[in-house]
């Protein structure tokens, strides 16, 4: 487990030095994710070889967010003031989201059924 973890922060790192020295507008941490995500899908990095690592994140993903979420307390007077929009953005996007991912899911599983032969 020790060497996945030392491959996924590698990554993230790599992400964050190349966005550093080529003074990139895209975080560190996104731009991480992007090297995982390429080399995922060219085979060079295996599920398999940082599967227990990505499991126990996702399963403990609610810690990852206690830090930002108890900073947010620094700035209530000015949520205070902005608590209604804020909550109007939060449904809005929220609703633009999950509209967006039905409309792509169920064209992928349009798409995969008329490759498949099986359109119904």
């Amino acid at each position: 487990m020790f060497l996945e973890i030392l491959i996924i922060f590698s990554i993230t790192y790599s992400g964050f030095i190349l966005s550093q020295l080529f003074n990139l507008p895209i975080p560190g941490t996104i731009l991480g994710m992007f090297i995982l995500l390429s080399l995922l899908i060219s085979k060079f990095l295996k599920v398999k070889n940082i599967e227990n690592t990505t499991n126990f994140i996702l399963g403990n993903m609610l810690f990852l967010f206690l830090p930002p979420a108890v900073k947010l307390l620094n700035y209530i007077d000015i949520l205070k003031d902005s608590f209604f929009r804020i909550i109007f953005l939060i449904v809005l996007t929220t609703i633009i989201t999950m509209g967006t991912t039905g409309f792509v899911v169920n064209f992928l599983i349009e798409r995969g059924e008329k490759k498949n032969g099986n359109i119904k």
